[in-house]
């Protein structure tokens, strides 16, 4: 065997029992006994079928030095077919790049004819046996990990000694070559840098480093994801080394490879974490915001010192147009002590989302009067075809192509077909799934499970029920589970005509539930004549299988999670808990904890800022793991909401919330609830309307109605829709604190201290209902009692209350002082309550003080 240098003009080619191995950075021809040579004259380069054509005389030579005979043929050109080349399935096409961690070619799937990447490992890469499976496992690992920033891992496999990988072929520019054009814009930086975060992210949650983060490794595709490639191949390629470092450094002591982007621990011998990633992420950054990398030394020796023991200069040095905010994340993320910087890349992904809200971008320079020109032109027209477009939205699409009509349906709760009542959890779950799935359809208008667990065993006829909810059609049926099977009889009824439509059976394994609600609610949309858009459509295939434990521990936890009494939310947390232990890349347990520790938040059963944490936390992890989810864009603007002051994001994740899920009520009453804080009543109103037709049965969403009529100082219609919601539960007891202080606001003194001091009785002692009590007792003249509440939450041991209750009982008793140094207070430690402040009633005798003036100034609420 031969191995031969190719350089661009030697063409290489097949004889008819030779292999060829590298076609464009290497041969090696295998000669044996019989051997023939066929050859015609042609002059052309057939990339499809890498046909390679060149000269008669090149073909002599090279030929010649792996010993075969060969006699030209007439014609200045020889045409050499080569030896089509096969990993398993795969089918080479041609090569695509290589570097230190192999050769990378696009190749067929022959099983699933697409188009694949197919890395061939170097020699040596993975040592041995041991070390094989070791990559497997990890491959493994970030294949079951999928992430829009993570490069899909496909198969690996070894052939005739030769290891290769089978990734995703991405399509786009490494962010290397993108880099070599110098700095990326702010907003770009911020984009790419938190989707290279939440890849990170996502693996570390695998439990697999990458070892190797650089802008080579990094690709952007077309639609702008950032892809993360070669996970995990560094640690192997160095454990066939002496040293960690040496496949780093040349034998002359020149950087190659990735030195410059190594944490300094590993440098010193430590071995590589998660902190080590983030470093290196970091440096990646830097080399975004500032063209160039922290450290430039050529001389391996000295990069090393500098990496080590010298301080970056801040990137803003070379680039003055970056904000302060990102700079400070980019410092922290290269500290040279690890325990300075950021404890995961999730939080680094915080940061840098935070960072893009808050940062200052520096304006750019000043425009040439012919370009300003320009640009005040293009403005203009595109003004004039924004109007012709909201013209023919509104007064011409819908009337040469009238919208299809929004088919409204009903799931009734489904009946458990086992004998056994514990088993009820998991026919309520799978009802509240099924109501979950198909909300995400816009062309259904789908009564949600407030309102639908209202008809369990109510005896009620179909066509009675379908007129109390106002809806055509209903789904009923039952729901049986043996071991891990599950079995789901489901009838479609048209129930205005009182006429079954469909009757049809679902079978499938616990880890396919997913699954089974999706095909459900596709034969349901297909047969109301509702079509699925692409969107709705790739949503529900993504629906894929869930560790069978980790899906019954999820029903569980919801069971608890919807009844909200006494030890039923501790029940909720724990179920939950153990669902991501079982499967931890199950998203829905992570929506629902944020949920749950907002909820204990507000109540003030643990501290407001671990709420937060514990919340955002969860909520940012079901969102790496599906993005698509609706319920956990709520959660995050309600976060943002109460605990960041972010309004322009909260609304942004709201509307994102009700666009992948219109059928989410509570999403729709917590966004109604968002714009009666901004002061937008108008549009609070026509919000909660919708989530009043989705959910008609639902205290809370009956309560929501009286909080936007009681923020917009409609007392009257507030007491009643409070009422109302009393009417449908008698345990809501925030929606009788609200009455209360609407009864207050509308002169009903003596009613309103009844209705608190049953709110506080009910509540056990909540602070928010002591608050309210202490509040009616000043405004009601009972001041010695009053300020007997006052003084009891101010010394209240265990979870601290919130700064803005005392300040509501400090303003009842006229101590303006003293309100006001109490929500400084609340500022200070951003308590959520604030949030209410623009449009709360109860501090309308502060609005006049200059000092309310500049707090809401400095909530951003004016």
């Amino acid at each position: 065997m031969a191995s031969l240098p190719i350089r661009s003009g030697v063409y290489s080619g097949r004889v008819e029992s030779y292999t060829l191995a590298d076609l464009r950075f290497g041969l090696r021809l295998a000669a044996t006994p019989k051997t023939s040579l066929t050859v015609t004259a042609e002059n052309l380069f057939d990339e499809r079928h890498q046909d390679l054509v060149g000269s008669a005389e090149a073909g002599r030579l090279l030929l010649g030095r792996i010993g075969v005979g060969f006699q030209p043929p007439s014609g200045p050109r020889l045409l050499l077919r080569m030896s089509e080349q096969r990993y398993s399935h795969y089918r080479i096409l041609h090569q695509i790049g290589s570097g230190g961690m192999g050769v990378v070619y696009l190749a067929r799937d022959e099983h699933l004819h697409c188009d694949v990447a197919l890395k061939v490992l170097p020699a040596g890469t993975l040592a041995d046996d041991i070390a094989r499976r070791r990559f497997r496992q990890e491959a493994l690992s970030i294949a079951r990990r999928a992430h829009r920033n993570l490069v899909a891992v496909r198969d690996f496999d070894t052939q005739d000694g030769v290891d290769f990988l089978v990734m995703e072929n991405v399509e786009g520019e490494g962010l290397d070559q993108t880099l070599k054009k110098g700095s990326l814009d702010e907003a770009t930086i911020l984009n790419l840098g938190a989707q290279l975060a939440s890849g990170l992210a996502a693996a570390h949650g695998a439990g697999v480093l990458h070892r190797d983060i650089k802008p080579s490794n990094l690709k952007v595709t077309p639609d702008g994801d950032l892809k993360i490639l070669d996970f995990g191949l560094a640690k192997f390629r160095a454990m066939s080394d002496d040293t960690a470092s040496v496949s780093t450094i040349t034998e002359t002591g020149h950087v190659v490879g990735t030195l410059p982007y190594l944490a300094p621990e590993v440098l010193l011998g430590s071995p590589a974490s998660e902190r080590s990633d983030i470093y290196s992420a970091g440096v990646v950054l830097y080399e975004m915001a500032s063209g160039r990398r922290p450290h430039l030394a050529e001389d391996a020796s000295t990069l090393i010192q500098e990496i080590v023991s010298q301080q970056a200069p801040p990137p803003s040095r070379w680039n003055r147009r970056i904000s302060s905010a990102l700079e400070a994340v980019i410092l922290k993320a290269i500290d040279k002590d690890p325990s300075r910087r950021y404890p995961s890349a999730m939080d680094l992904e915080v940061d840098l989302r935070r960072a893009g809200t808050s940062s200052q971008i520096y304006p750019p320079p000043a425009e040439s009067p012919r370009r300003k020109w320009i640009r005040r032109a293009a403005l203009a027209i595109a003004s004039v075809l924004v109007i012709l477009l909201v013209i023919y939205r509104e007064y011409v699409r819908d009337w040469i192509f009238p919208p299809p009509a929004v088919a409204s349906l009903a799931v009734l709760p489904l009946r458990s077909s086992s004998a056994d009542p514990s088993q009820d959890y998991f026919a309520d779950g799978m009802t509240d799934e099924l109501i979950t799935t198909l909300s995400g359809i816009a062309g259904l208008s789908v009564i949600s499970r407030t309102s639908a667990m209202n008809f369990k065993k109510s005896g009620k006829t179909l066509r009675q029920i379908a007129r109390e909810l106002d809806v055509r059609w209903i789904v009923e049926g039952s729901v049986v589970r043996e071991d891990s099977l599950v079995r789901i009889n489901a009838s479609l009824v048209d129930a205005a005509h009182d006429k079954s439509h469909w009757a049809r059976r679902y079978e499938g394994t616990l880890n396919d539930v997913l699954s089974l609600q999706a095909e459900l609610a596709r034969a349901i949309a297909q047969d109301v004549n509702v079509a699925l858009t692409p969107t709705e459509e790739a949503r529900l295939r993504k629906r894929g299988p869930v560790q069978p434990g980790a899906m019954d521990a999820f029903l569980h936890g919801h069971f608890h999670w919807n009844r909200r009494q006494g030890p039923d939310v501790e029940q909720a947390l724990l179920y939950y808990g153990r669902s991501i232990e079982l499967d931890s890349r199950f998203a829905r347990p992570h929506a629902e904890l944020a949920d749950v520790y907002g909820f204990l938040g507000n109540l003030g059963k643990i501290p407001q800022e671990s709420a937060y944490r514990a919340a955002k936390g969860h909520v940012l992890r079901a969102l790496q793991l599906e993005p698509d989810l609706g319920e956990a864009h709520a959660s995050v603007a309600v976060l943002k909401m109460e605990f960041e002051w972010d309004w322009p994001g909260a609304e942004r994740e709201f509307q994102r919330a009700i666009e992948l899920n219109p059928g989410y009520a509570t999403g729709r009453q917590w966004y109604a609830e968002y714009l009666a804080r901004m002061g937008r009543n108008t549009e609070a109103v026509s919000e909660i309307s919708r989530a009043v037709e989705l959910d008609p049965l639902s205290a809370p969403v009956a309560g929501m109605v009286g909080t936007v009529q009681y923020y917009g100082r409609k007392y009257d219609l507030a007491i009643e829709s409070y009422r109302q919601a009393l009417r449908l539960n008698q345990g809501q007891v925030l929606a009788r604190f609200y009455l209360g202080l609407a009864l207050l606001a509308n002169g009903a003194t003596a009613e309103a201290v009844t209705e608190l001091e049953r709110a506080d009785g009910e509540s056990r002692g909540i602070p928010l209902m002591r608050a309210g009590l202490g509040y009616a007792y000043a405004v009601a003249g009972r001041r010695r009692e009053a300020e007997r509440v006052y003084q009891e939450l101010r010394a209240r041991s265990g979870v601290p209350v919130a700064p803005s209750l005392l300040a509501l009982v400090a303003v009842g008793l006229e101590s303006n002082d003293a309100a006001f140094r109490h929500l400084e207070d609340g500022f200070a430690r951003q308590d959520s309550y604030l949030g209410h402040l623009k449009v709360l009633p109860v501090v309308d005798p502060l609005r006049g003080d200059p000092r309310f003036t500049d707090l809401l100034r400095r909530l951003k609420l004016t």
